[in-house]
């Protein structure tokens, strides 16, 4: 007898990490556990804390093709969601147990194979193309606010790979972007990055050398409209936009059981893209611009195929100090963040996708003041705090 064949139908794929960290501290960092990444409140007394989080749990679901569309280029679709969403809120009375979910991927892509376009909510380019080795900080980076940026945003992105040798290749990518950070519009109810009524850009060129070598540079330009929709008047001393122009570069080298990774940039007004920039600080709508720099450094040796450890150094701040007090809170100067150094170090067992990972963060945050609810730990307005996590992930 004839048999109906069996009708082919898209690939599905399940990917992601499920697991949680346990840990202790010593001070209030800008959120708990897996989310620190500056400090905000120094007790002095009676310090220790000691808690639990699974939020950087992520699950990641694919569809692609079956068939060629568009001249050939193979269709797919990409979900994915962690439990970032209620950061320093857990989303019921029964605490750090019941989050809620936050969607991180959500994009349509064409893949001719050279070239890629993608439709959604990507990552931006300025997260480059790796970022700090961690188990127990991955979505949340010990390197955010020091010195590492990184988020996603509504883009289009176009991505095209030259090959340049046998071994070597030059990939090209561009976004347009939909800014959605920045203050809040009054008039529509969305922010002043949409109110300036036109798009974000950001650009990137890499190169890849085998799994030897992988470097990049990016540049990002994006503007807010200070006043929001429905208001031409002028802004005062400032005027109506704000720009965030920044540009970075990066390189990672792995040497046999050697790796070393890091990445700078500079520029001005980071924080009002949401990027982990302006050491979590967002511009006013009537004061100046926040210039700022910040870098980071990783090295990594694997003493057995399981078994390695790491050092991170980061820092961010502000290239002048009075500057970013002006900006930020000329009435409040101990509510300023300047600067901040994070000091990481991890012992790390994986194997068969099972992680391990013992990580120590310590944090240096400098304020424009002596904070009052920390006047005794930090008299000269300088916040130390340390962190001790376990983390247990399952990678698949």
């Amino acid at each position: 007898m004839a048999q109906e064949a069996k009708k082919e139908g898209p690939k599905f794929e399940f990917h992601g990490f499920v697991g949680g960290s346990l840990y202790a501290q010593d001070a209030v960092f800008n959120n708990y556990g897996q989310g620190a990444f500056f400090v905000t409140k120094q007790p002095n007394q009676d310090k220790l804390l000691f808690g639990g989080d699974a939020r950087q749990t992520r699950l990641n679901f694919s569809l692609a093709g079956p068939k060629p569309v568009f001249g050939g280029a193979i269709p797919k679709a990409v979900a994915e969601l962690d439990f970032f969403s209620g950061l320093n809120n857990p989303q019921s009375g029964t605490g750090t147990v019941a989050v809620a979910p936050r969607l991180r991927l959500a994009y349509a892509e064409l893949n001719w194979g050279p070239t890629i376009f993608r439709m959604g909510q990507t990552t931006d380019l300025v997260g480059g193309s790796f970022a700090p080795a961690s188990v127990g900080h991955i979505p949340q980076s010990v390197g955010y606010a020091a010195g590492y940026l990184g988020t996603r945003h509504l883009n289009a992105d176009f991505v095209h790979t030259l090959p340049a040798g046998s071994d070597m290749k030059v990939e090209l990518a561009f976004q347009v972007k939909a800014s959605t950070t920045g203050t809040n519009d009054t008039f529509s109810g969305l922010q002043t990055a949409e109110a300036a009524g036109i798009p974000g850009f950001e650009a990137r060129a890499r190169l890849i050398l085998a799994k030897m070598l992988d470097t990049y540079v990016w540049g990002h330009w994006s503007q807010r409209d200070r006043n929001g929709q429905n208001n031409t008047l002028n802004s005062g001393t400032f005027g109506d936009t704000q720009n965030t122009i920044l540009g970075g570069a990066g390189v990672k080298v792995t040497q046999g059981p050697l790796t070393l990774q890091g990445q700078g940039y500079v520029g001005k007004n980071a924080g009002s893209e949401g990027f982990g920039g302006g050491i979590g600080q967002t511009p006013a709508n009537n004061r100046g611009d926040a210039h700022e720099w910040g870098a980071w450094g990783q090295v990594g040796f694997n003493v057995t195929p399981e078994f390695s450890a790491w050092a991170f150094v980061g820092t961010e701040r502000f290239t002048n100090f009075n500057d970013a007090i002006a900006t930020f809170g000329a009435t409040t100067p101990a509510a300023v963040r300047l600067s901040n150094v994070n000091f990481s170090g991890m012992l790390r067992y994986m194997e068969g996708g099972y992680a391990l990972g013992l990580e120590y963060l310590h944090s240096h945050t400098r304020l424009g003041g002596v904070p009052a609810d920390s006047r005794l730990a930090a008299p000269n307005g300088i916040l130390d705090g340390n962190q001790l996590m376990l983390s247990g992930m399952y990678f698949f």
